[in-house]
């Protein structure tokens, strides 16, 4: 089983990115993904744990050297990444997400952006938003067999 954690909208809060470290160290992901806002915590994150954090840049992001959109591949199945800013209002509708995971090839989207944790289908693609990390909230994918099963949790 591969198990993938994903976090975004850190913006700069340190005590739960403090915690979330502490909880990566002793929960060894397979491999951590970053939703946006909050670079800079990424980073920091990426030299406490002396390992890559998947990242993309949100809207709070104004660095030029990271991505807006990513494409990933855990057990066999595919991954789009953004922050979510980019396509529509998906405070209301993920229609728009759904429909690039699937141009694209992915079975699940990850964004963030709305700060409200979520886990459930547009059409085919599974949208999984981990909530924002400054709340303390975040996901843990559990991949097995090429079927992924969502659990949203909190620090």
């Amino acid at each position: 089983m591969t198990r993938i954690c994903v976090i975004s909208d850190s913006h700069g809060a340190g005590f739960h990115m403090r915690r979330f470290a502490a909880l990566a160290k002793r929960e060894r992901f397979d491999a951590i993904v970053f939703c946006g806002d909050g670079i800079g915590d990424i980073r920091w994150l990426e030299t406490e744990l002396s390992r890559k954090v998947d990242c993309v840049a949100g809207n709070c992001d104004w660095r030029n050297d990271v991505v807006r959109e990513l494409f990933l591949s855990f057990g066999g199945v595919g991954f789009l990444v953004v922050h979510g800013h980019l396509f529509g209002s998906v405070r209301y509708d993920l229609s728009e997400l759904s429909f690039r995971a699937e141009e694209i090839g992915a079975a699940v989207a990850l964004f963030g952006h709305t700060h409200r944790p979520t886990a459930e289908y547009c059409g085919p693609i599974l949208m999984v938003n981990p909530g924002a990390l400054k709340d303390g909230r975040y996901a843990v994918l559990e991949i097995e067999d090429g079927k992924v099963i969502p659990h949203l949790c909190e620090l």
